[in-house]
């Protein structure tokens, strides 16, 4: 008896001490890249056998972001500014900060099935700038096999299918 006491004071303790904390969420932060600089974690996701428009298999990129203290989720769609019939883009995603070390969260985003200077399925990377309020439209950067030497990348490569 004395025990089972014991316990239901503990346990009587316990909750009143969660329902003074309040809800979790209020006092927390979501881990993960935070690429609208609000504090909460996002989330990007890749689809890379999205269609766009009438071409199949172009890839986009979908970015989640969290929502602040009572503000609902946001979402970013991120495609290519010329989409091509099986790019793939989006089959691979890396956040992180470009050299500048400008505190924002930036996004790479592997597109394996790419054209590159006629070379089919030679595969590039994007890399897509961000600020303080989201990606950006402008200033993206364009990375491939060779960058610069003609003739380096070839048919089938698939840069970009995975980062590690």
């Amino acid at each position: 008896m004395r025990r089972t006491a014991w316990l239901v004071t503990l346990m009587v303790a316990a909750a009143m001490v969660l329902v003074a904390a309040g809800p979790a969420v209020a006092q927390v932060t979501t881990p993960g890249p935070d690429f609208n600089n609000d504090g909460f974690g996002d989330l990007a996701v890749g689809v890379p056998g999205e269609d766009i428009g009438a071409v199949s298999d172009a890839g986009a990129v979908n970015v989640r972001y969290a929502p602040g203290f009572g503000q609902p989720f946001g979402l970013t769609l991120l495609t290519q500014d010329r989409p091509e019939t099986a790019d793939r883009f989006g089959s691979s995603l890396a956040d992180g900060f470009l050299a500048e070390f400008d505190g924002t969260v930036d996004l790479a985003i592997g597109a394996p099935g790419e054209t590159v200077g006629g070379a089919a399925g030679a595969g590039a990377v994007s890399v897509v700038r961000n600020d303080d309020t989201g990606f950006l439209a402008t200033g993206s950067q364009l990375f491939y096999q060779g960058a610069g030497v003609p003739g380096t990348a070839e048919t089938g490569d698939g840069f970009g299918a995975a980062f590690s």
